[in-house]
C-alpha cells in the first residue's frame, strides 16, 4: 500500500496500490497503461482536490535515537 501525502489531498483519503498510483500517473498524463493490473487498478483521482487552498505543511519532529538503540545495517546483511 502506498500513502499519498499532499497539500491538495482530501482529508481521510490517499491509501492507494503501486498500481493505482501508476494508473494516476498514466490518466493524469494520458499515457497508455503498462500492463493489466493498472489497467484495472483505482487511480484515486478523488484523493485530490486541486480546486482547494493547499493545506499547510504539518511540522517534522526530530528526536535523537536512545543511545544503545542504534543498527548498524551492515551488520544485518547476508554475507552469502
Amino acid at each position: 500500500m502506498e500513502i499519498a501525502c499532499s497539500p491538495i489531498g482530501n482529508n481521510g483519503l490517499g491509501a492507494a496500490t503501486f498500481e493505482g498510483v501508476l494508473a494516476f500517473v498514466e490518466q493524469t498524463f494520458k499515457l497508455a497503461p503498462l500492463g493489466v493490473n493498472d489497467t484495472q487498478a483505482y487511480p484515486f483521482s478523488d484523493s485530490f482536490d486541486y480546486s482547494q487552498k493547499p493545506l499547510k505543511p504539518v511540522r517534522m519532529v526530530h528526536r535523537a535515537l536512545p543511545k544503545g538503540e542504534h543498527i548498524d545495517l551492515a551488520e544485518l546483511q547476508d554475507p552469502t
